[in-house]
């Protein structure tokens, strides 16, 4: 399992993180742009004090989860840094860890985020790059630790930056190997999804809903399940554009 909520930051942070949370939903975009800059100065204050080997991994961690309150506030080029920092940091863990299966898919993480952000400037080859690498790195926590327990959720998001990259594709004109990367995403996704044909009553349906909830609220992140479910759905779309695009 991911590690819970409380173990991901270091103290501080993870209370700026919790502060900005409630600014954000509130519309207080001022207040959490100063908590950003709180947080960059606590991490850097941690770093200057040489931490040991697992508050190095929350530094890590932090610097990513930072990148993203940049992107939220629409500062592409500070979540660039940050997550050029959390790619550093990472990398330095995993040159210690070879076998760090966490790093690695943390690694894979930045390398998504910042080819979101190189499409989003239209800059296709750093993008491409970017995803390709994701790919990679997640392929080799797949292939280093087989049966991991997280290993559904690894490929989960392998199936993700699939559905990028078949983003990127449709975008630069290529719908040939859009449409591969598309399919690619839809096959792992629905192999992973339970049939859709199997419907939930109600009372399942909600109890299913409270737990994935739960879930959530330990461990901090989306849960799997919900992520693939958003993940099907986005390359589904983009395949069917292509399909309308070719028929028009």
């Amino acid at each position: 399992m991911p590690p819970q909520a409380c173990e991901l930051f270091p103290p501080t942070v993870g209370k700026l993180f919790c502060q900005m949370q409630g600014q954000l939903a509130r519309g207080e975009r001022d207040a959490v742009a100063r908590g950003c800059e709180e947080t960059l100065a606590a991490l850097r204050g941690i770093e200057a004090e040489d931490p040991d080997p697992p508050a190095r991994r929350k530094v890590a961690r932090a610097y990513l989860d930072l990148a993203l309150w940049y992107r939220d506030l629409e500062r592409p080029e500070d979540a660039r840094r940050a997550l050029g920092t959390a790619l550093d940091r990472w990398a330095a863990v995993l040159a210690a860890e070879p076998d760090d299966f966490y790093a690695r898919t943390q690694l894979a993480a930045c390398h998504n985020h910042l080819g979101l952000i190189a499409a989003a400037a239209k800059d296709w080859e750093e993008a491409e790059d970017e995803y390709l690498a994701a790919l990679d790195a997640r392929w080799q926590a797949f292939d280093r630790h087989p049966g991991h327990e997280d290993e559904c959720l690894n490929m989960v998001y392998l199936a993700g930056v699939n559905c990028n990259l078949g983003h990127l594709h449709a975008d630069r004109g290529d719908e040939e190997l859009a449409a591969e990367y598309y399919d690619e995403s839809i096959k792992m996704l629905s192999g992973i999804l339970p049939p859709e044909h199997e419907q939930k009553t109600a009372q399942a349906a909600e109890v299913c809903d409270f737990f994935v909830r739960q879930w959530e609220w330990i461990y901090g992140v989306p849960h799997p399940g919900r992520v693939a479910r958003g993940f099907l759905a986005n390359a589904r779309g983009g395949r069917d554009a292509l399909s309308r695009r070719a028929k028009a």
